[in-house]
């Protein structure tokens, strides 16, 4: 037995905004010839293909709800599927509109993780020193080695290797 689809709110896939998979800012496209100009999908849902799109329907699609890692204002539209369109970017997170991660965090998936708590569990859970030396810049996803020519004595802080010493790439003290 084939179930029909489910019940479709329409909406239109000439407005409204989509995540830039470049950079996560918001890009906004209109186009005022659209007669369904107003039909645009409610903050946490994305426009998207009719499932039975043809080209008479071509401009026409569904409100899709969106999931924890993407981002959706009101008006999103997902460009190419729903389900892997308007991606939160690593470096953000999105409620609905993408933020950048502050310094001394990492953010991906949508998830927000502070790096001092990262490298205090991985201690607590037998991985030793292995993020001592790292730290977390401003709008990352992952921890990053101590440069050579700098210590980080934290997740939170880069300092310049004092004068008369010498600092190798990933050093804490």
């Amino acid at each position: 037995m084939v179930l029909p689809p489910p019940p479709c709110m329409y909406c239109t896939l000439q407005n409204g905004v989509y995540i830039s998979d470049e950079d996560g800012s918001v890009q906004h496209l209109v186009d005022l010839s659209d007669k369904l100009i107003n039909a645009t999908c409610y903050q946490g849902f994305h426009c998207g293909r009719h499932p039975n799109a043809t080209s008479e329907l071509s401009k026409i699609g569904c409100c899709y709800p969106c999931s924890f890692h993407q981002s959706c204002p009101e008006a999103a539209i997902s460009l190419n599927h729903p389900f892997t369109d308007n991606v939160c970017p690593g470096g953000y997170t999105c409620d609905p509109s993408p933020k950048i991660c502050s310094s001394g965090e990492i953010c991906f998936n949508n998830k927000r993780l502070d790096c001092q708590s990262v490298q205090a569990k991985a201690k607590e859970e037998s991985f030793g020193t292995l993020f001592d030396g790292m730290y977390c810049e401003e709008g990352t996803s992952v921890m990053i080695n101590c440069p050579t020519g700098y210590y980080c004595p934290n997740a939170n802080d880069k300092r310049a290797c004092p004068s008369g010493f010498f600092c190798p790439m990933k050093v804490s003290k």
